[in-house]
């Protein structure tokens, strides 16, 4: 078996576990949320980084990309 096929085969064996495991984090992460709604909060917090870099660390841009 060439390297390529074992590693299509690998990805495909792996491929189901990968996925369960997405779903799973999808459910545990709560509610949905409207995609506009998320590109909503995240623009006005990157506007609001955009006027005043200093106000805004990391962990909160974080934080709210998270939601």
């Amino acid at each position: 078996m060439a390297d390529s096929e074992k590693f299509s085969a690998s990805v495909c064996s792996q491929a189901p576990t990968e996925l369960q495991r997405l779903w799973d984090e999808g459910i545990a992460s709560g509610e949905p949320v409207r995609a506009e709604d998320a590109f909503a909060r995240i623009k006005t917090k990157i506007d609001q980084a955009a006027r005043n870099p200093a106000r805004l660390t990391n962990s909160q841009v974080g934080k709210h990309l998270e939601r």
